[in-house]
């Protein structure tokens, strides 16, 4: 089960009587109080084969839906896709170093866990010990799949991960937590693993958790509640005395102070006990959504309804917002419809673009329609003789390297699923100065979705110079979250070339934020301190455009080269 656009949406699954399905079904994201939800069938093409023990992530305004298991207990090796929109099933192509093929097995096996970290999907291909029994090693193997390129490669990392009983990944700032026991010593109970994501950091370590720990259980479900960086876990089966049980406990983790909290609920508000079910969590109402599953030990003992359960929030603290609040990228239906078909088509097209040396042929209304920009900027185009008979227009777009223009054209005629994360500051310049606002908005918020201590130097400089102060404000947010990362920020190479570059908004930005910080350690209720863009002398740019005289600073070549951070 997985939440886009503030709607639940189950894909597959097994009923009473253990048959996989391949049904799709959406119900609106309810609070508690407003009753329960009521799903909905969602009339599909092109489904995927009946399946259960898969996993579901969104990513790029899409559903993906990643292996599983068929009736007949064998391992699927699929990913499907799905935009809620259009409701076409699509299956995507994998190659690279695709998990266990060199075993000759299945590339995927059931009950298995991913998670989503910026373009990539890191994957556990983990079972659960009655599911049968593997090496260590192969269990606790870590893969990563490229969203865009469709390419598997193995994640070598270090460190001894001490687990055979894996129950839910998580990514919280810059470190995966792996949340799960190890099988020889069950007494410990839940026990947190953590990877640093970084280039020369891939080393798991143990994180020692306080509180209130989990017992050790299965077949149970942890969801992330992103926006207050607490992990909540729910139900699963317990052994006492050699008794199987099925649990209704709740227990939330928080990551900022790794300390369990078991949460007490009435327990004759709803049957909360069950196992095998999903969850999701809903960000507009801080709740989280359980479906399915049993209430009795063995499998399949009859589906429990669907219910929502609300964690309160902790009163020692407010909950953490994403410091940049965008609206998610979404291609309208009035464009992909109507252009995607003529994007860098030469028939009927009246205009060349070149960048980079390569042209692109493009329509002047599709272009003039788009930006004002490129309405001012195709009025002052010289025309050139195309052949013996017809002139053309060519304008050669020298501020644009060819694959930011065709990304940029892309996104104009509606078929750019996605922003490339690593042409989002390129494509966030390129659709300021042009006055793009929809891939604006987008780039924003991939950019918002990458930022962390190492590169928020660089984006600084960006949002400077493009006066963006939604991206120095997140920026501010981050640098400011806990005396932690201020120090990173401060020992990054990024900021010892914002030093050298732009002294002046060196300074400005360590004032603030240090100025912010100081107001969260005392307990300030004042939330001042908001950055503001004020001019400065370096940040003048030149919007190169035929035909348009604007001024260029001296310092931009220094600037473009620390967005290579990014």
């Amino acid at each position: 089960m997985c939440v886009l656009n503030n709607r639940a949406y189950l894909f597959g699954g097994r009923d009473t009587l253990g048959a996989a399905s391949h049904l799709l079904y959406t119900c609106p994201c309810y609070h508690k109080s407003e009753g329960v939800p009521r799903w909905r069938l969602v009339d599909c093409e092109e489904s995927p084969l009946p399946r259960w023990g898969h996993s579901m992530l969104v990513w790029g305004e899409q559903m993906w839906v990643i292996g599983g298991e068929n009736s007949s207990m064998e391992d699927m090796a699929d990913i499907h896709r799905l935009n809620p929109n259009s409701r076409v099933w699509k299956e995507v192509p994998q190659r690279g170093e695709i998990p266990d093929r060199s075993f000759g097995r299945s590339p995927f096996r059931s009950f298995h866990h991913v998670v989503a970290h910026e373009s990539t999907m890191l994957a556990f291909g983990l079972v659960q010990d009655f599911r049968g029994s593997k090496s260590n090693d192969d269990m606790v193997a870590l893969y990563a799949f490229d969203f865009c390129s469709g390419e598997w490669s193995r994640v070598r990392t270090s460190g001894s991960l001490s687990i055979d009983h894996l129950l839910g990944l998580v990514v919280y700032g810059d470190r995966l937590h792996a949340i799960g026991w190890e099988g020889k010593s069950p007494n410990e109970g839940v026990q947190v693993w953590g990877l640093r994501l970084v280039e020369h950091g891939l080393h798991w370590e143990n994180i020692g958790t306080k509180g209130c720990k989990p017992d050790a259980r299965r077949d149970c479900q942890v969801t992330f509640l992103a926006s207050e960086s607490r992990v909540v876990l729910h139900g699963g089966l317990t052994t006492m005395a050699g008794s199987i049980n099925v649990s209704d406990d709740v227990f939330v983790l928080s990551l900022e102070s790794t300390t369990w909290e078991k949460l007490h609920f009435d327990r004759d508000s709803c049957e909360r006990a069950r196992h095998q079910h999903c969850a999701a969590y809903v960000p507009c109402s801080s709740s989280v959504m359980y479906s399915g599953g049993s209430s009795q030990p063995r499998p399949n003992a009859g589906c429990l309804a669907t219910e929502i359960m609300h964690i309160p929030s902790r009163p020692d603290a407010s909950p953490i917002s994403p410091p940049l609040h965008l609206p998610r990228y979404s291609m309208g239906p009035h464009r992909s419809h109507r252009f995607n078909k003529y994007c860098c088509m030469e028939a009927m097209s009246d205009i060349t673009l070149v960048a980079g040396g390569k042209p692109f042929p493009a329509h002047r209304i599709v272009l003039a329609t788009a930006s004002p920009n490129f309405y001012q900027l195709l009025e002052n185009a010289p025309h050139t003789k195309h052949d013996q008979v017809s002139w053309s227009r060519v304008v050669e777009m020298n501020d644009l390297s060819a694959d930011v223009m065709e990304c940029v054209l892309k996104h104009i005629y509606g078929c750019l699923p996605i922003v490339p994360h690593h042409l989002a500051a390129d494509l966030f310049s390129a659709s300021d100065r042009y006055g793009i606002k929809g891939l604006r908005t987008a780039c924003l918020s991939v950019l918002a979705s990458v930022l962390t201590v190492e590169n928020i130097a660089s984006c600084a400089l960006l949002a400077n110079e493009h006066k963006c102060e939604e991206m120095m404000e997140a920026c501010i947010s981050l640098a400011s979250e806990s005396s932690v990362h201020l120090a990173s920020v401060f020992g990054s190479p990024g900021y010892l070339k914002l030093n050298r570059v732009c002294p002046e908004l060196s300074q400005k930005f360590t004032k603030i934020a240090t100025e912010r910080l100081l107001q969260k350690l005392q307990g300030s209720s004042d939330t001042g301190g908001k950055c503001t863009i004020a001019p400065m002398p370096y940040v003048g740019r030149e919007v190169v455009m035929p035909g348009v005289k604007e001024k260029r600073s001296a310092t931009i070549q220094a600037q473009k080269l620390s967005h290579s951070n990014i």
